[in-house]
């Protein structure tokens, strides 16, 4: 090994292979003097710059000794490294990228690059520089035992980028500011604390909707600034400021940037492919139903009996449009914006540097594993739509840390910007927390993400060792862990959906849901314009009545609440009936409250107090019943049954507030029967 000449402490390894990514690098070529010969010279080309020992103050360059083979340039053999101390790094390429020589110092060989083993590479055996320059063929790095050239893939890593992001960290990826006055960590609330300011807490003094949602004034918004795409890195950056550790969103978008990987580029090239492809598809038809429009309006047109005709083109172009627009939204969710130029990994990791890539889940991912941190993400939207067991956002992550060193806590809103959420507890009145430690973390926020998390499996909390410590103690049930049926299967894609499911979310990216891969998004395009489709597969949805027995119903519920009376109580069962005119055969709670323990108690009572459920109804009859009123319900609605179709062949999850969400067997039969019926057609 050979000792450095900058920290003595550091060896290099004596390996004369070429390094793999530095196979088809296109590295400076220089003649270098033979060690003690001002006379002799020698051809080597410089690899890409290493970071290895980044943290000890060195980077260095693999330097390669050429030779000629069959007339052309190759390497031969790795025989030392060159030195750059990490302060020169900012200035030690020139404006082509090529290395600065005279900022070199002299390289450290390797043992076995003797004088005599070098005698054989003299430039008198191969081409000088300027003769390379006359004939400016790319020397062919590749080693004798192996085939004569080595072609560059533009989908492997790629000097330029991967520089541009490495140039951003040689110095790491924060800088401490012993200027800043770290706020003291703050004594662990405690659960009478916390339960005494939801007591105290009026809503209609709240300041932000966060502060509604966990019923704690103590919690307020930390608006950052700059476009939408940029939001998280900045909430991210100004929190670790906050402990005197300053980073910029150039900075961490190169953190992303190093771990883009070629499937992950070519999984958005494919979805942006299709996209395109099916826009322009879109905009021909469009312009064909606008001529068709046109021609009608002609003079001398001889008009149709009816407008029919007229209407429906009207339509078509109308649902176009709204398609076009939709696929718009869908490519910048999915890819960002323009995302046509970016056709290799290299113009991927360039594109992850700028805001026009949007921060996902897999960034998100990154960010975490690579900063020792956890983020705690609060969904507006899901707020907003109702659907507060689903406001913490807990994305699955194989990476996840078992003890995060940091947790920050950011709201997004419905235009995807991320806001730092702070807390003051009532040692730091003037300065809220914006970054936390577990210990520190508000009482209510931590029993919040313990029980919603512990609701599925796979989860992005679940495998951090405090959190399942809390869930333990605090005896929040995993279902998946003693007995029950795992959410997804990882095979196929997932849907979740329940009484107030997610509005907005595009199909895969609602709670407990996913995809196989971004091609999916494709295939279940047409769903994710139906207005709440989740919500439409429940059986509370009361907006799409059928007949079942020669009566109407508003639901699913409405007809199985009826059928837990029907033998005993025959004229009960029938006020669930929209027959009936009752209110109770059109309002979903208060059928559900017809089988609660209170019911014939309650200020308004949903039962007479002489009627009793059946007490005989079996399982069985249950299930039968239910298969029944879905049948009715997909069949006699084309809207439901559309979407019902269109979910095919996802797993359908039904969610019920602190239980796993599990896959609706009975809905997806219905679904796979429906198919084979159409298809007979």
């Amino acid at each position: 090994m050979v000792q450095s000449l900058i920290q003595p402490e550091i060896h290099y390894p004596e390996i004369h292979d070429i390094d793999p990514e530095d196979v088809g690098h296109d590295g400076t070529l220089c003649e270098l003097g033979f060690p003690n010969h001002e006379d002799k010279f020698m051809l080597v080309v410089f690899g890409k710059i290493k970071y290895t020992y980044h943290n000890r103050g060195i980077l260095y360059y693999p330097v390669y000794l050429l030779t000629k083979k069959r007339n052309k340039l190759a390497i031969h053999a790795k025989i030392g490294v060159v030195e750059v101390p990490v302060k020169h790094a900012l200035y030690i390429l020139d404006e082509n990228k090529d290395v600065r020589l005279d900022m070199l110092e002299d390289p450290l060989l390797f043992a076995f690059a003797t004088e005599d083993y070098l005698e054989r590479f003299s430039t008198d055996d191969v081409p000088t520089i300027q003769q390379q320059q006359r004939n400016p063929k790319k020397a062919d790095q590749t080693q004798e035992s192996e085939a004569d050239s080595v072609v560059e893939d533009d989908d492997d890593d790629s000097s330029a980028s991967v520089q541009q992001a490495r140039q951003l960290l040689a110095h790491g990826v924060f800088k401490t500011n012993n200027r800043v006055v770290v706020v003291p960590a703050v004594p662990e609330e405690t659960e009478t604390e916390a339960k005494t300011l939801t007591e105290t807490f009026e809503e209609k003094d709240a300041r932000c909707w966060v502060q509604t949602f966990l019923k704690n004034a103590r919690y307020h918004i930390h608006t950052v600034h700059g476009p939408d795409s940029d939001s998280l890195f900045a909430c991210i950056a100004d929190a670790f400021q906050q402990i005197g550790q300053d980073t910029t969103v150039a900075k961490l978008r190169a953190v992303v940037a190093l771990e883009a990987t070629l499937s992950e580029f070519k999984d958005r090239r494919e979805v942006f492919e299709h996209l395109v492809k099916r826009g322009q598809d879109k905009e021909h038809h469009i312009k064909q139903t606008k001529l068709e429009l046109l021609s009608k309006q002609q003079p001398g047109h001889q008009p149709m009996n009816d407008d029919k005709h007229v209407d429906a083109l009207e339509r078509k172009k109308l649902a176009l449009t709204r398609e076009l627009a939709h696929d718009d939204f869908l490519k910048k969710q999915v890819v960002g914006t323009d995302f046509a130029e970016v056709t290799s990994l290299q113009h991927f990791r360039e594109f992850i540097m700028t805001n026009r890539f949007y921060p996902d889940d897999w960034a998100i991912n990154v960010l975490e594993h690579k900063l020792d941190m956890k983020l705690v993400l609060l969904s507006e939207s899901e707020f907003e739509d109702g659907d507060v067991h689903h406001v913490l956002h807990c994305p699955t992550s194989s990476r996840t840390r078992k003890t995060p060193k940091f947790y920050i806590v950011a709201a997004v809103d419905k235009k995807h910007h991320y806001s730092l959420v702070t807390y003051k507890n009532k040692a730091d009145q003037d300065v809220g927390k914006r970054i936390f430690a577990f210990a520190e973390l508000p009482w209510g926020l931590k029993q919040h993400i313990a029980q919603r998390c512990a609701e599925r499996s796979g989860h992005g909390f679940h495998g951090i060792a405090e959190f399942d410590d809390l869930a333990s103690q605090r005896g929040y049930q995993d279902e998946n862990e003693s007995g029950g049926v795992p959410p997804t299967t990882g095979e196929v894609a997932a849907f979740q959906f329940h009484r107030l499911a997610s509005l907005r979310a595009a199909p895969g990216k609602g709670p407990n849901e996913h995809l196989v891969v971004k091609a999916d998004a494709l295939q279940f395009h047409s769903l994710g314009q139906i207005r709440a489709w989740r919500r439409k597969l429940d059986d509370t949805w009361a907006q799409s009545k059928f007949t079942v027995d020669g009566k109407t119903w508003a639901s699913v519920v409405h007809y199985m609440q009826s059928r837990k009376f029907r033998k005993k109580h025959p004229e009960y069962a029938d006020t669930f009936s929209l027959d009936s005119r009752t209110a109770l055969s059109k309002n979903v709670d208060l059928a559900l409250a017809a089988t609660t323990k209170d019911s014939k108690t309650t200020k308004t009572k949903v039962r007479p107090s002489v009627i009793d459920m059946d007490p005989d109804q079996t399982p069985e009859e249950i299930e039968r019943d239910r298969v029944t009123a879905l049948h009715a319900k997909f069949s006699q609605n084309a809207d439901v049954g559309q979407v019902l179709a269109a979910t095919h062949p996802a797993t359908l999850l039904h969610y019920a507030p602190r239980h796993v969400a599990k896959p609706d067997a009975a809905l997806m039969a219905l679904r796979e029967r429906m198919a084979a019926t159409t298809t007979n057609v």
